[in-house]
């Protein structure tokens, strides 16, 4: 506190705040630097020192903790201007691999706090923000979870974040990590959802999405991953959202045994309701006879 504008003394201290957090007595020392008015201080720094790298740095990685430690703690940064802070952090630095990774990992849980937080966020330009640092951050795992676990929930919240993302390409940026984490069946389901939440309900993006061959990734990677309960989920919830009332994608669906991945995916998984769900709609969709029949009174 007694040197804001010095960015090697700040950077040094959020490091020590860092440090302090580590090893068996982490939680229980966090919660006392927040008590304390940690989270104030190294705000302060982050807006003091918004050009310097080391500091947005150091100080991130230090809220990390910091912020996920409980209600109280998250009530404080947001009070203190943290998500401005935060956005500030990664809009400048969104190639930096640590700010990326632990300033979103910050955010994501941030997203669903209040019922205003998207507005918040999109006003803020966070959209715009997240989508930088997911592209500019291809390789690391982490980034690409919170990225689209961020992008999905902020599509899902407000049709104003859904066509601000879309806007922002953002789906050309989902469908590249779709398809570079062919290997990772967690970010394949949390990529998977982000296309769900981007393709729901709107025709140009189901379009786009076709045009870049997610139908074909999503059955590649149901195909790939039959025991993996949650990409199945989210696999066949995207696959639905693409097809639907899209001719185009369902015979590409259809070409790349959509029907066999939905009916294989229900009865591996049968006590899954998502499986059960999503499944029985994608069904639906590539046979509408099933429909007809299920309207067909019985005699």
């Amino acid at each position: 506190a007694g040197f804001p504008m010095e960015p090697k003394i700040q950077s040094a201290c959020c490091l020590a705040l860092t440090n302090l957090q580590r090893g068996r007595l982490g939680s229980q020392r966090a919660r006392r630097i927040a008590e304390e008015g940690g989270i104030e201080a190294v705000l302060m720094a982050l807006k003091n020192n918004a050009s310097a790298a080391d500091v947005q740095t150091t100080g991130i990685v230090t809220l990390r903790k910091l912020v996920s430690e409980d209600a109280e703690s998250t009530e404080t940064f947001l009070r203190n201007g943290g998500m401005e802070a935060l956005l500030h952090a990664l809009g400048t630095h969104p190639g930096h691999a640590d700010v990326a990774e632990y300033g979103l990992g910050i955010l994501r849980p941030l997203v669903c706090h209040t019922k205003d937080m998207p507005e918040r966020i999109l006003s803020l330009g966070g959209t715009k923000v997240v989508l930088k640092t997911m592209q500019l951050n291809l390789a690391r795992v982490a980034v690409q979870e919170f990225a689209c676990d961020i992008v999905s929930n902020l599509a899902w919240a407000m049709e104003e974040c859904q066509a601000q993302l879309i806007s922002e390409t953002g789906i050309p940026i989902v469908t590249r990590t779709l398809k570079a984490h062919f290997d990772s069946p967690n970010i394949q389901a949390l990529s998977f959802a982000a296309v769900q939440a981007l393709a729901c309900n709107n025709e140009p993006s189901r379009k786009q999405f076709g045009s870049l061959g997610a139908v074909e990734f999503v059955c590649k990677a149901l195909k790939k991953y039959p025991m993996e309960e949650p990409l199945q989920a989210f696999g066949l919830a995207a696959l639905q959202s693409l097809v639907i009332d899209h001719e185009e994608n369902t015979k590409e669906c259809t070409r790349l045994s959509g029907i066999g991945l939905a009916q294989s995916a229900q009865m591996t998984h049968v006590g899954n309701p998502k499986i059960q769900e999503f499944g029985g709609m994608l069904l639906d969709t590539l046979q509408p006879w099933r429909t007809k029949r299920k309207k067909q009174p019985v005699s």
